[in-house]
């Protein structure tokens, strides 16, 4: 009785939403035959290509992660990831993109929006970042000193950067060390010139300019900033000794390298730069709000003093990515390497586990 019912409602709707006919003329061969209306027939078609195309765009915007790992390592190994912008029309670099690199992040620099970039290049075209496949640090944590959290050194930067603390009043072996660190890395940006350094890292790696445009993040609100007094700033330069030479050093080889790019050159690179910073701005932000308001505090660290970016409604993935924080941008790279690179289970036997446990 049910299969009875269910097909007289599939034979009623069958009949209501069927096409109707047209009848050819009387004076025609074909008296009386049913043909199909044209106009009808038309509108199918397009309506059936419009879905299509619908289809196929929402399958390309799709993300990685609702694919199996077959399938996302099929597609990250592709030359270009796919994403919701056009790609430029006129590219003007000649050079090939550099992919393999190196990022030392220092504190305070501005190394947070400088780390933005990275991972927003190499999540667009694919890229491997060296990162844990699981937690936020690497393991064991018994081969690292532990230290008292919230505090920070003098010369903090040349600490960072791998030399000796017992060195730091040397100044002939600072000045050594830095002129080995000018031969290790390609570049060394300055923070009081970001917009310049931005441009020679583009001209480095030969990217495009959208490649390094970069929002303020992680940065404090101005009211929490406090200015320094004369004698407390002259008290941090002698105690920081180290690191002031190593600021001067490579404040004075950027300044080289600009002057290598041509004065002139520079200046409308930057314009460009900054009209273009402030066009994706403006199509991306809403407003700025404390971190502590715009990102879920129980699951990420937030600072009530730092400011965060509200995005738009309904922005691209770039504008996503301009305004994502760190850890959060992190988490998503992890996430998606894990398809990537699925791990196999670990052997432990049993001697190795006896071996843990004695230690």
């Amino acid at each position: 009785m049910e299969k009875q019912t269910r097909k007289a409602r599939w034979n009623r709707l069958r009949r209501k939403f069927a096409h109707p006919v047209n009848k050819e003329p009387e004076g025609n061969g074909n008296k009386g035959r049913a043909v199909p209306n044209k106009k009808n027939f038309s509108l199918v078609s397009v309506i059936f290509c419009a879905i299509f195309v619908v289809y196929m765009i929402q399958y390309e915007e799709t993300d990685v992660h609702f694919f199996s790992p077959s399938s996302v390592r099929r597609i990250l190994s592709e030359e270009t990831f796919y994403s919701t912008e056009d790609p430029p029309e006129n590219p003007t670099n000649s050079c090939t993109p550099r992919h393999n690199l190196v990022f030392l992040k220092t504190h305070k620099c501005a190394s947070s929006s400088i780390q933005n970039i990275f991972n927003r290049y190499g999540y667009r075209k694919g890229l491997t970042f060296v990162l844990p496949a699981k937690g936020k640090h690497q393991k064991p944590p018994g081969f690292y000193e532990k230290r008292m959290g919230g505090k920070i050194g003098f010369n903090q930067m040349l600490f960072d950067l791998g030399m000796d603390d017992k060195a730091f009043g040397n100044n002939s072996a600072v000045m050594d060390y830095v002129r080995f660190l000018d031969s290790v890395f390609d570049l060394v940006m300055v923070r009081e010139r970001m917009d310049e350094s931005l441009v020679l890292l583009k001209e480095l790696l030969c990217w495009d300019v959208d490649d390094v445009i970069v929002f303020h993040l992680n940065a404090r609100n101005e009211r929490f900033k406090r200015k320094l007094s004369s004698d407390l700033y002259t008290r941090l330069v002698k105690f920081n000794s180290a690191d002031m030479i190593l600021y001067k050093y490579f404040k004075n080889r950027l300044t080289e390298r600009i002057n290598d790019f041509g004065p002139e050159r520079m200046v409308e690179a930057v314009e460009e730069l900054r009209n273009r910073t402030r066009m994706w701005y403006n199509l991306c932000v809403q407003k700025q709000e404390f971190q502590s308001k715009v990102i879920n505090a129980r699951r990420y660290f937030t600072n009530k003093m730092v400011m965060a970016y509200v995005k738009k409604k309904e922005v691209n993935t770039t504008c996503d990515d301009l305004t994502t924080q760190e850890p959060i941008f992190t988490e998503k790279l992890v996430y998606r390497q894990r398809f990537m690179f699925p791990r196999p289970k670990p052997y432990r036997s049993r001697y190795r586990y006896r071996m843990h446990r004695w230690h």
